[in-house]
């Protein structure tokens, strides 16, 4: 997805900076404020985003004049930081009818980018093509900015999970057509690690559990599904999964 000389902005799970394959550096941000900043102008990159609607965003229980001077200093904090580092990024401020400021890439990629191309170009799973397959999806590393509970980032982390999910199922089921249970069986525990809330892997591997004949581990499955449904209110799934866990005790 990228090459070793090529600088990239990580954006799953956390912010962080990959110089080389080898040096990958997370900030230590001067305030909690600059961190949501840097990344509201990193989701809005090359993108104007207007001094009110970030100060609305930040501080909107602060007067005008309070929240202006704190969005200048928080400002000032990123640049710092991110000059010493000496990355190839830049803050540019705009004096159009509406003032804000834009964050320019330049050289730098960032991760999500990239690792949506890559995924766009995969196509279905194959003998020739599924190593390529799992080295693209094992790049997710957890969902966009997923260690932060900005609210605006929601529906692109969303996506993006969607996105994964999606072509790990495609992945799962090939292994299963292909009858490698025990590759499915990964594909879809790597799901759980990374997602634990994702209520589908524990379906899928409480069948294919059945298939090997590990009745405990099917029983284990079954009620984490029942916890996670719960939780989520998914009462019409939890029927579906239900019966088909009641066939499965009488059958066995």
């Amino acid at each position: 997805m990228d090459d070793a000389s090529t600088p990239i902005i990580c954006c799953f799970k956390e912010i962080r900076f990959k110089l080389s394959r080898q040096q990958v550096h997370s900030i230590k941000w001067r305030t909690s404020k600059a961190r949501e900043l840097f990344a509201y102008l990193l989701h809005h990159r090359g993108r104007i985003v207007y001094r009110d609607q970030l100060i609305e965003l930040l501080w909107a229980d602060m007067e005008e004049d309070k929240a202006a001077k704190q969005l200048h200093t928080s400002i000032y904090h990123i640049r710092q930081t991110l000059k010493s580092l000496e990355l190839n990024l830049r803050i540019a401020y705009s004096w159009a009818k509406v003032p804000g400021y834009k964050l320019e890439t330049k050289a730098m990629k960032v991760d999500v980018e990239e690792w949506e191309r890559a995924v766009n170009s995969l196509g279905k799973p194959c003998s020739q093509s599924v190593a390529a397959y799992e080295h693209v999806l094992h790049a997710f590393e957890g969902d966009y900015l997923g260690s932060y509970d900005y609210q605006w980032a929601e529906q692109e982390r969303q996506r993006y999970r969607r996105l994964w999910l999606l072509h790990m199922r495609e992945l799962s089921r090939y292994y299963e057509r292909e009858g490698n249970i025990r590759k499915a069986i990964a594909v879809n525990q790597h799901v759980q690690q990374l997602l634990p809330d994702e209520c589908e892997s524990c379906f899928s591997l409480m069948k294919l559990f059945h298939q090997t004949g590990d009745r405990e581990l099917v029983e284990e499955q079954y009620e984490q599904f029942r916890s996670q449904m719960n939780a989520n209110q998914k009462a019409e799934r939890m029927s579906d999964v239900a019966a088909w866990y009641e066939r499965w005790k009488k059958c066995d």
